[in-house]
């Protein structure tokens, strides 16, 4: 009975693998923890199609290409190339330093008759300046102690070498004939306003007169100055006063002046004592 027994198993193998030779191989090759039987079949829930980074589209392998790193950040410091070219003879002769390729103007000193602030720095601070006026990429500058401001006498300045304030021109058209310092204009006529001077003053010129700059005073300084000017754009422009300083250690540089320079804890504001006049603060 024991051989009967065996050849009848013998023959029953024979008979489940006939039809697929294959199975014996498929049967090891699953890992004796995977589920058999009815839950074998129930498989992972699908997950939503992930967006193709390079397409835009749903689904699709993701690109690794630059799409996967996202939008790229600004390097600090560098902000959109604004280049500086030079003033006509009478942009030049009216103080202008540079013309800059975003619209705005430089001219060599600060605006008013009591520009401010003063800028004390008690010790050597390191603050960004650029290599033109019109802005641009910056950099590290060390700046010795001292006084920022134009009326410093030579022995409190911090290093400074030239002053300047970065502005935009207003331009008016003539509403009537009028008369600026001598100088007739047709109505229509287009004058543009260089820069503000000093007491109600600014440097001016007007389209067909070459002979040089106009100082006189300025638009809407009058009583009846609505009936003589129009505006083209914004009457008040914003400025920005700059100081071209040494730097301990490189290049010279231009640094931007303001309330916020002004107001780190490393810089202190001066006193002006009177026109003309500044001093250290105690």
């Amino acid at each position: 009975m024991r051989p009967l027994l065996l050849l009848t198993a013998s023959i029953a193998l024979v008979a489940c693998t006939d039809g697929d030779p294959s199975s014996t191989s498929k049967d090891a090759a699953i890992p004796a923890t995977e589920p058999t039987g009815s839950s074998a079949k129930t498989s992972a829930p699908k997950s939503d199609p992930q967006p193709d980074m390079a397409s835009g589209k749903r689904g699709g392998k993701r690109s690794r290409g630059k799409a996967d790193r996202g939008p790229a950040l600004p390097k600090r410091g560098r902000p959109p190339s604004n280049t500086a070219s030079k003033p006509s003879k009478v942009e030049s002769d009216a103080g202008m330093l540079a013309r800059c390729s975003d619209g705005q103007v430089v001219f060599g000193f600060w605006q008013g008759e009591y520009p401010s602030p003063v800028a004390q720095l008690d010790q050597a601070v390191q603050a960004d300046v650029s290599d033109s006026p019109c802005a641009g990429p910056s950099r590290a500058c060390m700046v010795k102690a001292g006084l920022l401001h134009p009326w410093a006498e030579d022995v409190e300045k911090s290093g400074q070498l030239t002053f300047a304030t970065r502005t935009r021109t207003i331009s008016y058209t003539l509403l009537k004939d009028h008369k600026l310092a001598g100088v007739s204009l047709k109505k229509g006529a287009r004058v543009e306003v260089l820069s503000y001077l000093s007491e109600g003053v600014c440097a001016m010129q007007a389209g067909g007169h070459e002979q040089g700059a106009i100082e006189a005073m300025c638009p809407g300084t009058g009583a009846n100055d609505s009936a003589i000017w129009k505006a083209e754009g914004d009457e008040n422009p914003p400025s920005t006063q700059l100081v071209k300083v040494s730097c301990q250690g490189g290049p010279p540089g231009w640094l931007v002046v303001d309330d916020a320079f002004v107001g780190r804890r490393d810089v202190r504001e001066g006193q002006m004592t009177g026109y003309g006049e500044v001093s250290r603060s105690k």
